[in-house]
């Protein structure tokens, strides 16, 4: 795996946003296990990097041509908006994205701003979705006819991020009605939902049907809340939400998460344990899936989210090295790109991936 940002702003793929150990631990943690090649805007130089590799994944940043890459199975570019449309040319952003979805709106407190969900929840999942397109292509590889030019895929970041469309954009297009803020932790119209304290953790739950709501009842008990025709529906018992709650906290505090997730799959209620950051680590799940690699950052050893697939052939990673940086000045490029060993033909196993940044 090959990284090459296109200016120097732009190292370690954009991730560095600020001068903050917090930051250089995850931007390490993106470019474990590849090797970083100095910065260049040269095109010429940049194609024939590209040219060996099985794989191109184009930042949506990057201000390269796709075009150029020519790699021997696919390529992958990710934009703002995609390459068609009235927002082709839009600047974008991760909040743009967010804002475009109507997630914030619905977020936060009555009294306040719009709640955003972090500086990398649109890029994540724009990433996310171009790691799907890049195993698809991959594990598909070559196509049959070597004459044919490789497969091009594009990735837009906010058609990638309208599974998290609020259903308030289309009671908005819908009806003209605004979004409104109902508080923390509310979403309305269903409810109960949310992290609720019981003894010794929390659960989540989530309650929208009517069997589901008379279901939660016989599973806490909550007979008078069950025989209540005013509670019947979501809507109903949203606007009774700060009622319903307090009767839920109380019956959950009598027994622990691990039992409340039991007692919910009895009665076909979704109700799980929401564990702290060191519970997930030690969750057996993920343990039995392999799903955690160590690495070690700064002196410090970490555990750390692995590729969650592992191929026939591929030994799944325990440990993620640090990344391998390539000496040399960016109007050397076209030297180390003749310096890099030739891929063969493209392995699923062992494919070859240039990325820029």
């Amino acid at each position: 795996m090959i990284n090459i940002a296109l200016s120097d702003e732009h190292r370690l793929a954009g991730i560095v946003r600020a001068d903050l150990p917090t930051e250089h631990a995850f931007a390490a943690y993106l470019a474990a296990g590849k090797q970083l090649l100095p910065a260049s805007a040269d095109a010429q130089a940049l194609a024939a990097l590209c040219h060996p590799a099985d794989l191109v994944l184009v930042g949506e940043a990057s201000g390269f041509d796709v075009q150029l890459a020519a790699p021997k199975v696919a390529s992958i570019a990710l934009s703002w908006f995609g390459t068609l449309g009235e927002r082709r040319h839009w600047q974008g952003s991760d909040l743009i994205v967010q804002a475009l979805t109507g997630m914030p709106q619905v977020a936060g407190p009555t009294d306040g701003p719009p709640l955003a969900g972090g500086d990398r929840q649109a890029t994540t999942l724009g990433g996310v979705t171009a790691y799907i397109a890049a195993c698809a292509a991959l594990l598909g590889g070559p196509t049959a006819d070597r004459t044919a030019a490789p497969r091009r895929l594009d990735v837009g970041i906010l058609e990638a991020n309208l599974v998290l469309a609020e259903m308030h954009m289309y009671f908005f297009e819908r009806d003209g009605l605004p979004m409104q803020r109902w508080g923390l932790n509310r979403f309305a119209p269903n409810s109960p939902v949310g992290i609720y304290p019981c003894q010794g953790g929390f659960v989540g739950i989530t309650v929208a049907t009517p069997d589901q709501w008379r279901g939660l009842c016989q599973a806490l008990d909550l007979q008078a809340q069950a025989a209540d025709p005013h509670l019947a529906t979501r809507e109903l018992r949203f606007a009774r939400l700060d009622e319903v709650e307090q009767v839920l906290c109380a019956a959950l505090a009598h027994r622990c998460a691990d039992d409340w997730a039991a007692v919910g799959r009895q009665y076909r209620v979704p109700i799980v344990p929401v564990p702290d950051a060191a519970g997930i680590l030690s969750h057996p799940v993920f343990g039995v899936r392999q799903s955690l690699a160590e690495m070690v950052v700064g002196g410090v050893r970490l555990q750390v989210p692995r590729t969650p697939f592992g191929l026939s052939a591929t030994p799944i990673r325990t440990e993620l090295v640090a990344a391998a940086t390539r000496a040399g000045r960016a109007d050397q490029m076209h030297e180390l790109a003749v310096g890099l060993p030739d891929a063969a033909p493209c392995n699923p196993t062992t494919g070859r991936i240039s990325s820029s940044a």
